[in-house]
């Protein structure tokens, strides 16, 4: 989890460009080396875009889903060529000043369980695609839907980390969209609220946000362990 969201793309009104409104951002995806400071990104019909990541120009400050965010843009104007192209449109891609900086929440990573998305995919087989969601963690063998909901609260071990579980993620359009393509063709939101309801403030949520105690590597299939 490093570095995530380091990068994020900037539109020609000086507003953040992001998947929620802009699906087609859904099909770029990108590579950093961070001990290289090398960044490549990957387009759709193969196009790749690589260079050096620490080459930056004009400073911006950019309102991100209500959190003011200061970096820099790439200097290279390739990176601008290729995804005004892609889009249609003039963008930039921004380094972001911090790590974890270019997010729209406090907490640091999210956690969701495979059963919580078995039980969606019951309504439709395309809520069951668990990239929809982009959560940090997905997490196997919980004895029943939503089980992590009740770890709010509790500190959790995960290979060498360990997480305080926070409170719960609410779920926005940009789940709607199409992993690959980035086209809306499921309504997950209606399904999610046609068995879970929503909150008091009338969002409606799935998964639970976390934080780090203890920094650590973690890998796949590792195993979660409640401390607390």
């Amino acid at each position: 989890m490093f570095e995530d969201r380091r990068f994020f793309f900037l539109g020609a009104d000086g507003a953040y460009y992001g998947c929620k409104k802009h699906g087609e951002t859904f099909t770029v995806s990108a590579n950093y080396d961070r001990k290289r400071e090398h960044l490549s990104l990957s387009l759709p019909g193969g196009v790749s875009v690589e260079g050096p990541a620490d080459d930056l120009g004009e400073a911006v400050t950019v309102n991100i889903f209500g959190t003011d965010v200061t970096g820099r843009v790439l200097k290279d104007l390739r990176w601008e060529l290729a995804l005004s192209q892609l889009f249609k449109q003039s963008v930039r891609l921004v380094r972001a000043d911090d790590g974890f900086n270019a997010v729209d929440e406090v907490n640091s990573l999210s956690i969701i369980s495979t059963a919580s998305i078995e039980e969606l995919a019951k309504l439709g087989e395309k809520g069951g695609d668990a990239r929809r969601f982009r959560m940090f963690l997905e997490i196997g063998g919980c004895t029943f839907a939503h089980e992590e909901d009740e770890w709010a609260g509790r500190v959790v071990r995960v290979g060498d980390a360990e997480i305080r579980v926070a409170e719960a993620v609410p779920r926005c359009e940009a789940t709607t969209r199409n992993p690959d393509s980035g086209v809306v063709d499921y309504n997950t939101l209606k399904a999610i609220a046609s068995y879970r309801g929503k909150d008091e403030k009338g969002k409606i949520m799935m998964g639970m946000y976390g934080n780090v105690v203890k920094q650590g590597k973690i890998r796949v299939n590792d195993a979660l362990v409640l401390l607390d």
